[in-house]
């Protein structure tokens, strides 16, 4: 059985600190960030070993044609545009066509799979919500503490 490859704590850091951004204003990230909510079944059937392989490819690779793209995971053209097209009805991809050239693209630069599903991420708001108005509360009675102090002089 092949080992997992550690990833580096402050990459994970990056990528917390992403997610959290992304949760609490998901309008400010349009351009760079899907996040996609998939239960198991879901994640096993969209993110297969051959188009994971794709998706590798096309960042590091920018092939210009889905031929090329082919020839670089050395499949037929039929297979990879069916991988591709799925990839593309999801938001993970898009194929730029232009005359009868497609060119497969990475739409977004981050792709976020809570585990936790769309009820965890809704309570995340709600706590993050809670603690945020402790800390307003405790702002204002250190204001209010504050000005006590001042009166007293």
């Amino acid at each position: 059985m092949e080992r997992l490859k550690t990833v580096p704590r402050e990459k994970w850091d990056v990528a917390f600190d992403l997610i959290k951004k992304v949760i609490k204003a998901p309008e400010l990230f349009p351009d760079r960030a899907l996040v996609l909510t998939l239960t198991d079944e879901e994640w096993t059937v969209l993110f297969t070993p051959r188009r994971i392989e794709l998706i590798k490819t096309i960042r590091t690779e920018k092939p210009g044609s889905v031929s090329e793209l082919a020839k670089l995971v050395g499949r037929k053209v039929e297979a990879v545009d069916r991988d591709l097209k799925i990839l593309e009805t999801h938001g993970i991809i898009e194929l730029e066509r232009v005359k009868n050239r497609v060119t497969p693209r990475i739409k977004k630069e981050f792709i976020i799979l809570p585990i936790i599903g769309y009820k965890g991420i809704e309570e995340i708001k709600i706590k993050e919500t809670s603690i945020e108005k402790r800390v307003d509360k405790l702002r204002e009675e250190l204001n209010e503490l504050r000005e006590s102090i001042k009166g007293l002089s």
